[in-house]
Protein backbone atom coordinates (compact mmCIF):
# COMPACT_ATOMS: atom_id res chain seq x y z
CA UNK A 1 0.00 0.00 0.00
CA UNK A 2 2.86 2.83 1.32
CA UNK A 3 4.59 2.14 -2.79
CA UNK A 4 1.46 2.84 -4.32
CA UNK A 5 -0.14 5.69 -2.37
CA UNK A 6 3.66 7.10 -3.30
CA UNK A 7 3.43 6.19 -6.69
CA UNK A 8 0.29 8.21 -7.09
CA UNK A 9 2.69 11.37 -6.46
CA UNK A 10 -0.91 13.13 -4.20
CA UNK A 11 1.68 12.94 -1.15
CA UNK A 12 4.05 15.93 -1.03
CA UNK A 13 5.83 14.80 1.90
CA UNK A 14 6.80 11.75 4.34
CA UNK A 15 4.56 12.60 6.60
CA UNK A 16 1.44 13.12 5.06
CA UNK A 17 2.33 9.57 3.77
CA UNK A 18 3.06 8.40 7.17
CA UNK A 19 -0.21 9.73 8.41
CA UNK A 20 -2.22 7.56 6.00
CA UNK A 21 -0.05 4.71 6.52
CA UNK A 22 -0.89 4.86 10.10
CA UNK A 23 -4.37 5.99 9.86
CA UNK A 24 -4.42 2.40 7.60
CA UNK A 25 -3.16 0.30 10.47
CA UNK A 26 0.93 0.60 9.65
CA UNK A 27 2.73 0.51 13.37
CA UNK A 28 5.54 -0.25 14.78
CA UNK A 29 5.34 -4.12 16.21
CA UNK A 30 5.89 -4.12 20.06
CA UNK A 31 5.13 -0.77 20.51
CA UNK A 32 2.01 -0.14 18.46
CA UNK A 33 3.87 3.53 17.77
CA UNK A 34 3.68 5.03 13.97
CA UNK A 35 6.45 4.02 12.05
CA UNK A 36 8.97 6.72 12.13
CA UNK A 37 9.56 9.15 8.41
CA UNK A 38 13.65 7.28 8.21
CA UNK A 39 12.27 4.33 8.45
CA UNK A 40 9.65 4.85 5.74
CA UNK A 41 11.92 6.82 3.86
CA UNK A 42 14.36 3.23 4.47
CA UNK A 43 11.46 0.69 3.25
CA UNK A 44 10.07 2.88 0.04
CA UNK A 45 14.18 2.47 -1.02
CA UNK A 46 15.23 -0.61 -0.13
CA UNK A 47 15.58 -3.22 -2.91
CA UNK A 48 13.96 -6.17 -1.58
CA UNK A 49 10.42 -5.56 -2.12
CA UNK A 50 11.25 -6.12 -5.56
CA UNK A 51 13.21 -9.49 -5.32
CA UNK A 52 16.50 -8.04 -4.66
CA UNK A 53 19.24 -8.70 -1.47
CA UNK A 54 22.05 -6.55 -0.81
CA UNK A 55 25.15 -7.59 1.13
CA UNK A 56 28.22 -5.39 1.59
CA UNK A 57 26.65 -3.18 -1.32
CA UNK A 58 26.38 -6.18 -3.41
CA UNK A 59 23.20 -6.33 -4.87
CA UNK A 60 22.19 -10.57 -5.24
CA UNK A 61 18.51 -12.09 -6.94
CA UNK A 62 16.95 -13.28 -3.64
CA UNK A 63 14.96 -16.69 -3.66
CA UNK A 64 11.38 -14.99 -3.21
CA UNK A 65 8.63 -13.69 -5.44
CA UNK A 66 9.31 -10.28 -4.98
CA UNK A 67 6.54 -8.20 -3.29
CA UNK A 68 5.91 -5.36 -5.77
CA UNK A 69 6.67 -5.49 -9.46
CA UNK A 70 9.67 -3.46 -10.29
CA UNK A 71 8.01 -0.58 -12.91
CA UNK A 72 6.16 0.42 -9.36
CA UNK A 73 9.38 0.64 -7.28
CA UNK A 74 10.59 2.53 -10.32
CA UNK A 75 7.82 4.73 -10.19
CA UNK A 76 8.19 5.19 -6.54
CA UNK A 77 11.81 6.25 -6.61
CA UNK A 78 11.57 9.46 -9.60
CA UNK A 79 8.60 10.19 -7.04
CA UNK A 80 10.66 10.15 -4.20
CA UNK A 81 13.83 12.06 -6.09
CA UNK A 82 10.99 15.25 -7.14
CA UNK A 83 10.48 15.60 -3.26
CA UNK A 84 13.94 15.83 -2.65
CA UNK A 85 14.49 19.25 -3.70
CA UNK A 86 16.82 18.18 -6.89
CA UNK A 87 20.24 19.27 -5.14
CA UNK A 88 19.04 22.45 -3.53
CA UNK A 89 19.62 22.81 -0.17
CA UNK A 90 17.74 24.97 2.01
CA UNK A 91 19.66 26.63 5.05
CA UNK A 92 18.39 28.09 8.48
CA UNK A 93 20.82 30.81 9.85
CA UNK A 94 19.58 31.36 12.80
CA UNK A 95 20.60 34.48 15.14
CA UNK A 96 23.81 34.58 16.90
CA UNK A 97 22.13 36.26 19.93
CA UNK A 98 19.14 33.94 19.89
CA UNK A 99 17.53 32.66 23.08
CA UNK A 100 20.39 34.57 24.72
CA UNK A 101 19.19 38.28 24.87
CA UNK A 102 15.92 38.91 27.75
CA UNK A 103 13.24 42.13 28.09
CA UNK A 104 14.18 43.39 31.09
CA UNK A 105 10.87 44.72 31.49
CA UNK A 106 8.60 42.21 30.31
CA UNK A 107 11.31 39.14 31.57
CA UNK A 108 10.58 37.27 28.47
CA UNK A 109 12.86 35.97 25.52
CA UNK A 110 13.58 38.13 22.61
CA UNK A 111 12.80 36.28 19.31
CA UNK A 112 14.28 36.51 15.96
Amino acid sequence: MAFELMATGRYPSAQELRDKLTDAGLRMPGTGKPVSLETLHKLLRDKYYIGVLTYKGMEYPGHYEALISEDLFKKVQRVMDSHSGAGTRQRTHHHFLKGTVWCARCKQRFMV
